[in-house]
C-alpha cells in the first residue's frame, strides 16, 4: 500500500488526476493494477487516501510568497490539482481534517502584515481561490495563462497597504 501511495504522489507531480490511470500508479510502484481497487476501493479513495501527504508536503516546500521565477512550486499545484479532482470526483468531495498550507499561509500572513487572523484567513483564502484557478483554468479569465507571480505581487502590495492602514487606523 504505501508503495502505491509513493508512486501516486510520484505521479501527480508531472500528470494532473484525471490523466493519471490507476495501471501508470501501479507500474510506477512495481505492482499489479488490480491491487488499487483491492486495497484502496478505486482510483478516486487513494486519491483521496493521499490527499494529507500531499497536504504536508506543500506546506512544507512553502516559501513567503510561494512563487518562484518559474513559477508555482510543483507540490501546490499537484495539490491544488488534486483538491478540485477530489471536489469533483470523489464522492465525499475533498478529505476533512487539518489544511497544513492553509495555516502556514495564514501565519506567514499575521506575522508579515501583523494582520487579525479574521483579515489573514480571508486573504489566505483568497491566494488560495487564486492557485486554484491557475492550477485548473490557466486561460480561463484571460486567453493568456494567468501570471501568478504578477498577482502574488499585487496581493502582497495590497496587503502592505493594508496592514500600513491599519496601523495608523487599528479601527479599521
Amino acid at each position: 500500500m504505501e508503495a502505491l501511495r509513493s508512486a501516486a504522489l510520484e505521479v501527480l507531480m508531472t500528470v494532473g488526476p484525471e490523466q493519471v490511470t490507476i495501471r501508470e500508479i501501479a507500474e510506477r510502484a512495481d505492482v499489479a493494477h488490480v491491487y488499487i481497487p483491492q486495497y484502496f476501493g478505486g482510483k478516486a479513495e487513494l486519491l483521496a487516501d493521499i490527499y494529507p501527504a500531499a497536504a504536508i508536503e506543500a506546506a512544507e516546500v512553502f516559501s513567503w510568497p510561494g512563487t518562484t521565477s518559474l513559477g508555482i512550486r510543483p507540490e501546490l499545484l499537484r495539490l491544488a490539482r488534486l483538491t478540485l479532482w477530489l471536489s469533483a470526483n470523489h464522492p465525499d468531495g475533498v478529505p476533512s481534517g487539518p489544511r497544513p498550507l492553509a495555516t502556514r499561509l495564514t501565519n506567514a500572513i499575521t506575522q508579515n502584515f501583523k494582520l487579525d487572523d479574521h483579515t489573514a484567513n480571508l486573504v489566505t483564502e483568497r491566494l488560495i481561490a487564486l492557485v486554484l484557478v491557475f492550477a485548473n483554468a490557466p486561460t480561463a479569465i484571460s486567453p493568456e495563462p494567468i501570471d501568478l507571480a504578477a498577482h502574488i505581487d499585487l496581493e502582497m502590495r495590497l496587503l502592505t497597504a493594508l496592514a500600513k492602514a491599519r496601523s495608523t487606523d487599528p479601527s479599521d
